[in-house]
């Protein structure tokens, strides 16, 4: 493939499209970063921490993972009930995260100064929108509506951004912090409903048990999996805050926030677009390992590039930038910028397992990840490891369990899996009124 043919093609504009937008969202809520680092203390970071941590857990489980068959949904009046189905499921996972968060900090399972009630309220609200959002998402990616994606993430970090330096100037405390975030995942979401609105018109409804039999796979093992892979990520941050002080996991959290904007802009842009690509090819009865190899290069390339230049440049930018009493996370983000060089190639293509129907595989890599991050953890504690060597373990652990998915996926091409449904396999269609 000539150079000219590889920029033109439709990975690159639809990554170059899907990209452009989450880099202008991830852009806003990077820049405001600097007045937030003067607006909020590290405690106040660590009260961040733990509402995107439980709030992180819970929004995978939001649409019982029935997004990720939207994209390769048999029909498009499958994908469309399929939307509607993990709209709905995402305000009952709400009620039962914001219930949770009350009762865990009630009982002093975690250690927060913001109003339990009102972190709790926040944590719902939270795991609504985001569930929300991933839905209408996965019905843009299967409708090739990426400029929409785009505008909407622009949309969306701009709001999140503007939120969190709004309600910070007013009051400067860990529920400001938290509701900003929370309040900005609104912006966004009126433009992908407009799409949503137009692919439902002709449609015919579909009942939710039939759809739930038909993709069962993905709420009875992609769904936990999540979970599982959720609580592996988020585990840093909770665990890290029963071990140190508040002010301590804070700097766990701050270096945590800029990795995860380049991470989080790579990672989760190749990977939608991978998804999309993948329902295409199957669609089509072609080959999937070209397409895991170039989207795994793609990104490793990018992930590569990225943590070398903030490598290079953190000694003398993080003071600058955030101010003096961040130095002290240096060490712990040089860690994670190391794990990200993986982190993001296997992020990329993670849904490979899923959508070759190895569902159960990526189950069981899910809850080997959790055990093991928990394990080094354990470790940690047992040789009274500091802050820093901590992350380092953890880091060490957790690359050799990304290196180990890459594995699996190129494994799962060359063994059948359990079929997932394909647009060119007609089911008949139950309505109801």
């Amino acid at each position: 493939m000539t150079l000219q043919r590889a920029m033109t093609s439709p990975m690159v504009r639809r990554v170059g499209t899907l990209m452009g937008g989450t880099l202008a969202g991830q852009l806003a809520v990077f820049a405001v970063t600097p007045l937030l680092t003067r607006l909020y203390s590290p405690a106040a970071f660590s009260d961040f921490g733990l509402y995107m941590a439980i709030s992180g857990i819970f929004s995978v489980l939001a649409t019982l993972r029935l997004e990720a068959a939207v994209p390769i949904a048999r029909t498009d009046t499958d994908a469309v009930g399929l939307t509607r189905l993990a709209i709905r499921s995402s305000v009952g996972v709400a009620l039962i995260a914001a219930f949770f968060t009350a009762l865990a900090l009630h009982l002093g399972w975690f250690t927060s100064s913001a109003n339990p009630w009102g972190l709790a309220v926040v944590v719902g609200v939270s795991v609504w929108l985001i569930g929300a959002f991933q839905a209408l998402t996965a019905l843009s990616i299967r409708r090739d509506e990426f400029g929409q994606i785009a505008r909407a993430k622009t949309t969306q970090g701009m709001g999140l951004a503007a939120g969190q330096v709004i309600l910070g100037l007013l009051s400067p405390s860990s529920l400001a912090f938290t509701a900003g975030d929370a309040g900005g995942r609104l912006a966004g979401l009126g433009q992908l409903l407009r799409g949503y609105r137009q692919a439902a018109e002709g449609t015919t409804f579909t009942s939710s048990a039939r759809l739930l039999g038909v993709y069962r796979e993905f709420p009875l093992y992609s769904m936990p999996a999540a979970g599982i892979n959720a609580l592996g990520s988020q585990a840093p941050i909770l665990l890290l805050g029963l071990a140190f002080a508040p002010a301590l996991a804070g700097l766990y959290v701050f270096a945590n926030r800029l990795v995860a904007v380049p991470v989080g802009l790579i990672a989760r842009t190749l990977s939608q677009v991978y998804l999309g690509e993948v329902g295409h090819v199957q669609a089509r009865g072609g080959a999937l390992q070209p397409v895991l190899t170039r989207y795994l290069l793609a990104a490793l390339l990018a992930a590569g590039l990225g943590a070398g230049l903030v490598l290079l440049t953190a000694p003398w930018l993080v003071p600058w930038l955030f101010g003096e009493q961040w130095l002290a996370a240096l060490p712990v983000l040089n860690a994670l910028l190391l794990l990200a060089v993986i982190q993001v190639p296997a992020s990329a293509v993670s849904q490979t397992l899923n959508a070759t129907g190895h569902n159960r595989w990526q189950l069981a890599w899910d809850t080997g990840r959790l055990l093991a991050v928990v394990l080094a953890f354990v470790v940690a504690w047992q040789r009274g490891l500091d802050l820093a060597q901590t992350v380092w373990l953890y880091a060490g652990v957790s690359a050799a369990c990304y290196a180990a998915l890459i594995v699996a996926a190129y494994a799962s091409l060359n063994r059948p899996g359990r079929p997932t449904p394909s647009p060119h396999e007609p089911l008949a269609q139950e309505e109801v009124p």
